[in-house]
C-alpha cells in the first residue's frame, strides 16, 4: 500500500508538472481553469483531480520531497494539505500526519480546529482543567491498554455490578500505535498503571465510535476512590506534560 501511495504521488506530481508546462507554452495564454475544463472530459478525469495535481506540483515545484515518509502518505492526506498556503503551517500538519499516522479525516478535523494556530500560542505544556466534582466518577480496573489515549477498563457500578468499557482520554491526541512515539506513549501508560488495584474514571460523553471520553486518575499508594480522584495523578495531563501526546482537537 505504501508503494502504491508513492507511485500515486509521483504520478500526480508528474501530471501537475505537465499541466504547468502546457499552460506556460500556450500562445493564447490559456488559464489553468480553461485548460483543466478542456482536458477533463477528454481524459475522462474529474476536473478536481487535475486541479489537485497542479496544486500538488506547485507545493513541490522542484521535485518531490526526498523523505520516503512524505512520498508514501496516502493521496487523500496530501489533498487535505493542498489548500494551505503557509509553508510553515503545511509542514506542521505534514509532520503530524507522518508522526501520528493520521488519516485524511483526522487531518481535516485537526486543520478545521486550528491546531497549528493553537499550538503556536502555547509557550508551556498545555494544561487540562482538572475536575473537582465527584459526579460521574467510577472506580475501575485496567483490562487492557490499547494505545496512548485509549484503554479498556472494567468499571465498578456498585452493588456488585461491573461493566467493561472503552475509554478515550479527554483532551489529548497520542501518536498512532504503529509509530515509535505511539509505542512509547503506550509503554508509559502500561508501566504507570501496572499492578494497581483500581483507578478512577470520570466520564463525560461518548464519541463517534461509541467510546466514553473521560479522565483517568491513579496513585500507587492511595486506595480510596475519592482520595485517588482528589490527590492522585491525572493521567491525561501527564501524557501532555511528558510530551507523549499533543492537545486533542476534540473533547
Amino acid at each position: 500500500m505504501r508503494a502504491l501511495a508513492e507511485i500515486r504521488c509521483q504520478t500526480y506530481w508528474a501530471i501537475g508538472q505537465r499541466l504547468e508546462k502546457a499552460i506556460a507554452s500556450t500562445p493564447d495564454k490559456t488559464t489553468a481553469s480553461q485548460l483543466v475544463k478542456k482536458l477533463a472530459p477528454d481524459l475522462h478525469i474529474h476536473h478536481t483531480n487535475l486541479y489537485r495535481a497542479l496544486q500538488f506540483y506547485h507545493s513541490y515545484p522542484n521535485a518531490l520531497p526526498d523523505s520516503p515518509e512524505t512520498r508514501r502518505l496516502p493521496w487523500s492526506v496530501h489533498t487535505q494539505l493542498l489548500p494551505i498556503k503557509n509553508p510553515e503551517k503545511r509542514a506542521f500538519y505534514l509532520q503530524r500526519a507522518i508522526d501520528s499516522g493520521w488519516t485524511a479525516r483526522v487531518l481535516r478535523r485537526a486543520i478545521r480546529s486550528r491546531l497549528f494556530e493553537n499550538e503556536q500560542k502555547q509557550t508551556s505544556p498545555a494544561a487540562l482543567d482538572r475536575p473537582a466534582t465527584r459526579v460521574f466518577n467510577y472506580a475501575a480496573t485496567i483490562e487492557r491498554v490499547i494505545d496512548g489515549d485509549t484503554l479498556i477498563v472494567k468499571i465498578d457500578l456498585g452493588f456488585r455490578t461491573f461493566r467493561e468499557e472503552t475509554i478515550r482520554l479527554r483532551g489529548i491526541d497520542a501518536p498512532e500505535i504503529r509509530t515509535p512515539a505511539g509505542k512509547k506513549a503506550k509503554a508509559f501508560i502500561s508501566k504507570a498503571l501496572s499492578g494497581l488495584k483500581q483507578v478512577v474514571i470520570r466520564t463525560y460523553k461518548t464519541d463517534v465510535y461509541g467510546r466514553y471520553v473521560g479522565d483517568l486518575f491513579y496513585d500507587p499508594v492511595l486506595d480510596q476512590k475519592d482520595q485517588i480522584f482528589e490527590q492522585g495523578k491525572f493521567l491525561n495531563q501527564e501524557l501532555l506534560t511528558r510530551d507523549l501526546a499533543s492537545p486533542g482537537f476534540w473533547d
